[in-house]
């Protein structure tokens, strides 16, 4: 926003998320920044992206010699899945359910539970059930995108009626999708797996350039920033961004392969994709114990160095119901805290996890290689320390701030489940 401030842009951003409107440094570049709709319920059916198109459109629309930069961000893809009016019921009508998954007792997002945020998109009242299918919260799910795409569709059309649409640059993407029911971490991100972090990028250039190309090469987020300054020819990109312009990818040409960086908050865990291969590597320490301790690796890692120390944990060998992880070292740490101590220290000292996944023969990331193909592991960790470095050196450049957020964002955030009890 600032490079294009500089190069002479208006630039203006309607935002729906309340990190964003209140995080220290996120307005720098912006001449307007309009922050409302994150003020509105999530389930408000004139918020969200109902709010944020049509402001981007009036934006769009006005009558000055500088070109145009919005940022419209929408929310409404995100849990809890509340799928408007016309589009709840398209998926989930009729829909067979074969499964069932416990529902989360705490507003922390454990692993094997259905968290409490996503359960009161079908309960908005009372106490939540013990139990729910999951199918249809994944229905919900797509019927969200159903309608955010039919938004998007008339919000293309009402730019073709203004005459904006042939000299506009669009760029559609998002910041992650969300985990259904796979690798045990339920209708949430905060993992690098690909149902979390595959997500579209759209380019649609002025007068449709190169129109109906298809990348199927994985490419970062991060490549947006310099592409974006090549498209629109502002100069060379920023020594200290890692990110490469996708410009050769939309004419047609082949980019010059490099390894990809995923990074998440939980277990801090990262991934590097090289080619074929992706690695997947967890850190323990720190992320919160119930979450850990509800995470079958962990238990069986846990388990299988001291076990004696697993049952005097928790009463029983894994696996556990991960409800059943919270109240535990709750327990524990009141009436022993020095084992709780010492199940904590085993865990989080334990050094990192490794995942190795064939993403060509394996693109459901289903099957673990790490035991087997070590010699890749191995070969792969140099350059995934290599890519985080170069990621940290970009974010060095970000001024520390103090930040306390007021009571009512608090408590929104909270029940966006973001929070947890805490």
């Amino acid at each position: 926003t600032e490079a294009l401030a500089a190069a002479g842009y208006r630039t203006s951003a309607f935002v729906d998320n309340l990190w964003l409107t209140r995080l220290p440094g996120f307005r720098q570049g912006f001449e307007s920044f309009d922050g409302e709709a994150a003020r509105r319920s999530h389930e408000d059916q004139d918020g969200g992206m109902r709010y944020v198109l049509p402001r981007a459109l009036e934006v769009l629309r006005e009558d000055d010699p500088r070109p145009p930069f919005v940022f419209a961000h929408v929310f409404d893809v995100h849990g809890p899945y509340w799928p408007g009016d016309g589009f709840r019921g398209r998926f989930a009508r009729d829909l067979a359910v074969t499964s069932s998954l416990p529902v989360a007792d705490t507003g922390k997002t454990l692993f094997g539970v259905i968290p409490t945020a996503i359960a009161r998109g079908r309960v908005e009242r009372g106490p939540l059930p013990g139990v729910m299918a999951p199918e249809p919260l994944r229905a919900d799910y797509d019927e969200k995108i159903l309608e955010l795409d039919a938004e998007l569709g008339g919000f293309f059309d009402e730019l073709r009626e203004a005459g904006l649409y042939d000299e506009l640059l669009i760029v559609v993407s998002a910041d992650h999708g969300e985990s259904m029911v796979d690798h045990d971490y339920h209708f949430s991100h905060g993992l690098v797996y690909d149902s979390t972090i595959h997500v579209p990028l759209l380019i649609k250039l002025p007068h449709q350039a190169f129109g109906g190309t298809r990348v199927d090469e994985p490419v970062q987020l991060v490549d947006l920033y310099p592409t974006l300054l090549d498209l629109l020819g502002l100069g060379r990109r920023p020594l200290e961004l890692h990110g490469r312009s996708l410009v050769p990818a939309l004419e047609g040409r082949a980019l010059v392969p490099k390894p990809l960086l995923a990074q998440a908050d939980v277990m801090d865990q990262c991934a590097l994709v090289a080619g074929r291969w992706k690695l997947v590597v967890s850190l323990p320490e720190n992320t919160d114990l119930d979450v850990l301790f509800s995470n079958p690796t962990i238990q069986a890692r846990l388990f299988a160095t001291a076990p004696d120390l697993f049952q005097d944990t928790f009463g029983q060998a894994p696996p556990l119901a991960p409800n059943d992880v919270p109240p535990a070292l709750a327990a524990l740490l009141r009436d022993d805290p020095s084992l709780h101590w010492r199940a904590k220290r085993l865990v989080q000292l334990g050094g990192p996890i490794f995942e190795l996944y064939d993403v060509e023969a394996d693109p459901a990331e289903l099957v673990d290689l790490s035991g087997t193909r070590r010699d890749i592991v191995d070969e792969l960790l140099p350059l995934l320390a290599a890519q985080r470095d170069r990621a940290e050196a970009a974010r060095s450049n970000e001024a520390p701030a103090e930040l306390r957020l007021p009571d009512d964002v608090l408590e929104e955030l909270r029940r966006l489940g973001y929070l947890g009890d805490e």
